[in-house]
């Protein structure tokens, strides 16, 4: 009979449940709204978050809003599910979708400027022209009228009446059941020193001088620019928890609901700085504090352990990560695992996706994809990958935590170098370097910052004490200052028997006076270099230890430990980041143990050896893959390891020929198209992504014409849609032909439309013609010019009309006379002259792309036969060199076999094969890659795939000039097939 421990693993409830960015993006219906809800629900999923952004065609915070928004709070409690609100309209948060910067200078955000001048200036924006050493300084400010100052309190509450107080007053009673809301990003600055007018009185009032006089040191080493400095971000820090964070926070406990979401730029220091002088403190107003991360490339230690040190100190038990946002279309489940498992394992435990679209219409399909929803091929899947992260997420949540090692943070060296970037992020850097020594001998630590430190903290029968978490070895890693209160504690801590270690640089400053004590102080502690640390860490720091096959591969693997008290049970769980799967042992006191499955949520027995109540737990670890153990205080039946056998790998017979059994439709993207303005020809040949920006530059209504060509080899299929947008603002003739537009239905996305064309196709060059009087709002031409401006206005823009790329559909082949080029990342690519005709009946081992299939986006199942002896049936594997699609389905004689994810790669058939003729059948599930792009970048598949990237040139979507120095007119695909070993 299973344990409630155990049922809670199988089905995990609703709150350790990811809860992901739903793109409110579109024209809001309550149909489809709750049409959505149920789909997210029947995918493993505990929440969502209700998130306008870009492309959003309901007026925000309007009747129509919340007339969803109730309908999703409704459909949320029907389904158990959680139903927070997004704060804002787009992002960062705290502008109230342009209502609070609208009230003034006061209310905006503004930067500090600082210039050498020969003669004093005085202009509406000087602050204070200060002679120094000779020099004159005019100092000023700048103003960004699109963002508020988040450095003032009574910005914030203006804030909370443009948003959450609507919310309330609006919902009523329903909003008792919206779970809470999502801050996104707020900051004090990106673009340089922050500034606020109170600033001046904040820093009288607590330090008993003037700012105005000491404004140059920020940017300039003169007299006294150390002190100033820490004393200017400090209470630039303050200023923001407390008055952005911290005024929100009461808010949200006084009306019930709770506070989550993520500051800005928190890896290195000095972005960091300008963003909110340090992110940590203002983790302490979060309910459920949070981080995010961008891109395929590994998330930062640095921002991982300033969030979950954090919140354990705090007693927080729920930690939230934004993350999968630029992943591109293509990433996979052992992707998207590798990524959320590397928080996971430094203490994040409730995921947010990033991101699940209403609509992919228009711009909301380059949304940073991908969108993790509906229209992937992939979806009916997507419960096995929530189900196993959910399990993870409860048992790191659920878990004790007890950290021995206490790493200081080191943001106060950044604030002294602040005018010197390198210098800043150098400091970051070198405790990065600490933690990593940590890390790679599995040691388990926290960050310590001081604003928690001087909150939180205290010393105690030789412990360290912060919050709820208590050390006996504290680090300082290289510095240049310490914070007064934290080298206090230090020095109580040293004198109570606790074992400080430097590991490099010692601080020369303490609140930014210069001093001989902490060098005095370091004279009788540890001193060593971030290399050897592990060897000055006591023995008692270490829950286990670890050995591994290959003793290159120990340093990849990463590890967190859960204490269970209530079932004698401790967790550990072992994370290998590396590219090659590895034998390990590990060390720990128990008397038995078990591994955990997370993807089946059940324990399997794991081979260990124990001696006097120590355990020596062998196994392996796969690349990009984790393992669980529970290791038990008292003997506990765990199962009898499965008698190892020698497999057989059947590859050789698996090569050649397969036949396709069904195959969902296949496409042809067209996204080249010939261009013309109120009839003049202005383009050929020209990228259709490029086509809004110039019909947009014209300012007023134009007559557009957008001209399409593909090739008809063979009329040898039976169907042919064309897939299009919109189709009711253009006029489309096929051929001459003028459309009658019959939608028949949708493809992967409601607002990709279907109508049927086959009976207009021709052999040969077929031509394509929409046609459209094109315009915009006066609204949507003034945004484009501000975006220039402000960048962030992308955010939460939309156009009125949007030109997009369209596609054909059907049961036909789409090939090229080019050549194939295989590349990096998996990709193949060729300069295209694509045509369509028969479909393949059969394809080979490797690239569909290359057989007929280099824009598919679907299923497609393949079959074989294939003759085994008697010992080969009895000890069958299939395996794979890497992913075939996203997921792979096989079924053995009529059986299903499994699934494969990710690694490892292959299945055992030994119970379904059979002596004689075994018929085996594979199906392959991609994504929307190879449909949507971006196909046009010479490196193919990039780690972060940003809007930018599907233009060849654009002023709304790019950060700098506009111009793609990535494109290419080639294309590129990502590869999905049957690669065998």
């Amino acid at each position: 009979m299973m344990t409630d421990f155990e049922k809670s693993l199988s089905n995990p409830q609703k709150v350790y449940r990811p809860i992901p960015f739903w793109s409110w993006n579109e024209k809001l219906d309550v149909k489809e709204t709750r049409r959505q809800i149920q789909q997210m629900n029947k995918a493993g999923l505990g929440g969502f978050f209700m998130h306008a952004r870009g492309g959003l065609q309901t007026e925000y915070l309007s009747d129509e809003w919340f007339n969803n928004i109730s309908a999703s709070i409704d459909e949320g409690d029907k389904t158990g599910m959680f139903a927070f609100g997004y704060d804002e309209n787009g992002w960062p948060s705290g502008f109230g979708g342009g209502a609070v910067n609208s009230l003034g200078v006061e209310y905006q955000q503004k930067y500090l400027r600082c210039e050498e001048v020969s003669e004093p200036i005085q202009d509406g924006f000087t602050l204070s022209n200060v002679n120094s050493g000779g020099k004159i300084y005019h100092c000023y400010f700048e103003v960004n009228p699109f963002y508020v100052d988040t450095l003032n309190p009574s910005v914030t509450v203006e804030f909370l009446k443009s948003t959450h107080e609507k919310y309330r007053d609006k919902l009523k009673d329903d909003f008792g059941k919206m779970a809470g809301f999502f801050t996104d990003e707020p900051q004090a600055s990106r673009n340089g020193v922050p500034w606020s007018f109170n600033l001046e009185s904040e820093y009288e009032r607590i330090y008993g001088e003037q700012i105005i006089e000491h404004l140059p040191k920020l940017f300039y080493r003169i007299e006294g620019f150390v002190e100033f400095r820490f004393r200017y971000y400090k209470l630039v820090r303050d200023l923001f928890s407390d008055s952005y964070m911290g005024v929100i926070a009461d808010w949200c406990k006084e009306n019930g609901c709770k506070l989550t979401g993520h500051m800005v730029l928190e890896e290195g220091y000095y972005e960091h700085i300008m963003a909110s002088g340090c992110c940590m403190p203002s983790y302490e107003f979060m309910d459920i504090p949070g981080m995010d991360h961008i891109g395929l490339d590994m998330p930062s230690v640095q921002t991982e352990m300033q969030l979950t040190s954090a919140a354990n100190q705090l007693g927080k038990k729920q930690i939230i990560s934004e993350t999968f946002a630029a992943c591109g279309w293509n990433v996979s489940f052992e992707e998207l695992r590798r990524l959320y498992e590397h928080q996971m394992v430094h203490g994040v435990n409730l995921l947010c996706q990033h991101l699940e679209s209403y609509s992919l219409r228009g711009i909301r399909k380059r949304d940073y994809p991908a969108s993790l929803f509906k229209h992937q091929p992939w979806f009916n899947d997507y419960k096995v990958f929530n189900d196993t992260v959910s399990r993870i997420g409860m048992l790191i949540a659920k878990g004790e935590v007890n950290f021995n090692i206490l790493v200081l943070h080191t943001v106060e060296s950044g604030w002294i170098v602040s005018d010197n970037r390198e210098e800043a992020d150098g400091y970051a850097a070198k405790m990065l370097e600490v933690m990593n020594a940590l890390e790679e001998a599995q040691l388990q630590y926290h960050l310590g910052e001081s604003r928690i430190v001087e909150r939180y903290g205290k010393v105690k029968e030789g412990k360290f004490i912060v919050g709820k978490q208590s050390y006996s070895v504290v680090i300082v890693p290289p510095a240049n200052c310490l914070d007064e209160n934290t080298f206090s504690l230090l020095c109580d801590f040293k004198n109570q028997g606790g074992t400080v270690i430097f590991t490099g640089e010692i601080p020369e400053y303490i609140n930014g006076v210069k001093t001989e004590k902490v060098i005095s102080f370091s004279e009788n502690c540890i001193l060593t270099s971030a290399l050897k640390l592990p060897e000055s860490i006591p023995g008692s720091c270490r829950f286990f230890t670890l050995d591994t096959s290959d003793k290159s591969q120990r340093r990849f693997i990463s590890s967190t430990v859960r204490h269970f008290p209530d079932i004698g049970m401790t967790m550990y769980y072992l994370l290998n980041s590396g590219d090659k799967k590895c034998g390990i042992e590990i060390n720990v006191k128990g008397e038995s143990a078990q591994v955990f499955d997370a993807v089946s949520g059940k324990t399997k027995p794991v081979s260990y050896k124990n001696n006097a109540g120590k355990l020596k737990i062998v196994s392996e670890i796969h690349s990009n893959s984790s393992l669980i153990f529970f290791v038990y205080e008292e003997q506990k039946s765990t199962g009898k390891m499965p008698q190892s056998k020698k497999t057989t790998d059947i590859s050789g017979k698996l090569k050649g020929e397969w036949q396709v059994v069904s195959c969902d439709d296949n496409s042809l993207t067209l996204d080249f198209c010939d261009l013309s303005v109120n009839g003049e020809m202005l383009f050929e040949n020209m990228p259709v992504s490029d086509v809004q920006e110039i019909l947009c530059s014209y300012n007023k209504p134009v007559k557009a014409e957008i001209k399409f060509r593909f090739f008809v080899k063979e009329l040898l299929f039976s169907f042919c849609n064309l897939i299009i947008e919109t189709p009711e603002i253009f006029d489309i003739l096929l051929n001459g032909n003028r459309l009658k537009k019959n939608v028949t239905g949708h493809s992967h996305d409601i607002s990709f439309k279907k109508i049927d064309v086959y009976e207009y196709l021709k052999t040969g060059e077929n031509e394509l013609c929409l046609c459209c009087d094109f315009k915009q709002s006066e609204t949507v031409y003034k945004i484009l010019k501000d975006i220039k401006r402000f960048k962030p206005l992308r955010n939460c823009f939309t156009y009125d009309m949007e030109i997009e790329a369209v596609y054909l559909e059907g049961d036909f082949g789409v090939f090229t006379d080019e050549e194939f080029v295989f590349t990096d990342r998996n990709t193949v690519k060729t300069k295209g002259g694509f045509y369509i005709g028969k479909a393949p009946e059969t394809v080979r081992e490797g690239a569909l792309q290359t057989q007929g299939y280099p824009f598919f986006a679907g299923s497609i199942t393949l079959r074989k036969s294939v003759s085994l002896s008697n010992a080969q049936a009895q000890n069958t594997v299939i395996a794979f060199e890497r992913l075939p699609g996203i997921v792979t389905d096989v079924s053995v004689n009529g059986s299903d076999a499994g699934k494969i994810m990710w690694q490892p790669y292959e299945l055992d058939i030994s119970a379904l094969s059979k002596p004689g003729e075994n018929d085996i059948i594979i199906t392959v599930k991609n994504s929307l890659r190879n449909l949507l792009g971006p196909f046009h970048l010479k490196t193919g598949e990039t780690s972060a795939v940003l809007p930018f990237y599907f233009f060849k040139k654009t002023d709304v979507w790019s950060w700098d000039d506009g111009v793609n120095r990535d494109w290419t007119d080639d294309y590129s695909f990502v590869q999905n097939g049957l690669f065998f070993i």
